[in-house]
């Protein structure tokens, strides 16, 4: 039997996120879409990237890859109660 993962995800709420859009080519790894993802956030953040907490979504085959980040201090400011316990933090939009 698989075991089921002890992480925690919360959800904070979408408005907290800026989104971009980015056109990528399908073929990419997974190591090379990060790269990719993780350039076009430094180019569109007024933050270092030491100082945000971002992620990516991208349909299976999709050439369009939604990238999503936020600095951490304002996660911190939404003073959730799980945010120290959580691994991972996913935009409210995701549903």
């Amino acid at each position: 039997m698989p075991k089921i993962p002890k992480e925690l995800v919360i959800q904070v709420p979408g408005e907290a996120f800026f989104v971009q859009s980015l056109e990528l080519p399908a073929e990419l790894t997974s190591t090379e879409l990060q790269e990719a993802a993780a350039l076009g956030i430094e180019e569109a953040s007024p933050f270092p990237m030491d100082q945000l907490a971002w992620g990516i979504y991208r349909p299976q085959g999709g050439a369009f890859t939604l990238v999503y980040a936020t600095a951490k201090e304002r996660i911190k400011s939404l003073s959730l109660a799980s945010l120290e316990q959580a691994s991972f933090v996913l935009p409210g939009f995701f549903g």
